[in-house]
This record gives C-alpha cells, structure tokens and sequence, in this order.
C-alpha cells in the first residue's frame, strides 16, 4: 500500500512538472520560405537578423527564385496575415546554411527563434545565405534569435 502511495506521488510531481514546461514555452507554428534569394544590392558586413512586416520592405531584400517542377515556386507570403524573420549571412565562398531548430513563445510572452549556422565546403563562387521564417500575426511579441553551431 505503501508503494502505491509513494507512486501515485511521484507520478502527480511529473505529470505536474510537464504541465508547467509545457506552459513555459507554448510552440508557435511557422513555414520555412522556399526558392528566395537574397538580392545583390543588399549586403551586410555580418550576419544579420530582421523582422520584416510587409512586402515593399521584404522586395528591398529579397528576390524570387523559382525552380523548375511542383516545388519550385516560392513560398506564397500574405503580409496582410503574416510577417517574416529573416537570418542573412554575409557574402561568402563558403556553403553556408541556415538551419530552422525551433520557434516559440516563452513565459515573458518573448517570441524565440533557435536557428542553426553551418558552414559548408569552399565554393568557386560566393552567395548569401538566408533563413526565412512565415509567421502568423497573431503571434506577437519581441523576437530573440539563437545560433547554434
């Protein structure tokens, strides 16, 4: 009987614990921008991260890339609906990449977009790598961006 207790005890303190995580860091849900590219005029010194929330700002920035078959028209944006955060790399010879982990509102109501930064082998020519995050306007709140190597 004893053991019952002290189990029904341990499970209500983790059943507990998962409640409060879970309300610590609600998941927001969000699309990853395919076939863009970040344009030529625009360029930065270092990486370089960006709320944007409409689509004259985004075209300073950004250009459309599309590809040929289904998949290779870009990612339709609403700005009317949605805004966009945006990771930019400087222009390099490397491959790098941007790598989407995790977006979330934590407990200050702070939204938190963990990103992933790799660099890949040389390349014979240089590029701008970008992140495109689509996120719906109801989601507000002031934005922290986190790289992880």
């Amino acid at each position: 009987m004893k053991k019952m207790k002290y189990f029904t005890i341990i499970l209500c303190f983790i059943f507990g614990s998962t409640i409060v995580l879970a309300q610590k860091n609600k998941i927001v849900p969000y699309t990853v921008a395919e076939n863009y590219f970040v344009k030529n005029s625009f360029k930065t010194s270092k990486e370089l991260t960006l709320k944007i929330e409409n689509k004259q700002k985004f075209e300073q920035v950004f250009g459309m890339a599309p590809l040929m078959g289904n998949d290779g028209n870009p990612t339709i944006i609403d700005f009317s609906k949605q805004f966009v955060l945006c990771v930019i790399g400087i222009e390099s010879n490397l491959g790098t990449e941007y790598k989407m982990k995790n977006l979330s509102k934590n407990e200050t109501g702070k939204i938190v977009l963990e990103y992933q930064h790799s660099d890949k082998p040389e390349q014979s020519y240089t590029s701008q790598a970008c992140l495109i995050i689509i996120v719906d306007k109801k989601y507000t709140g002031k934005i922290i961006f986190k790289s992880y190597p």
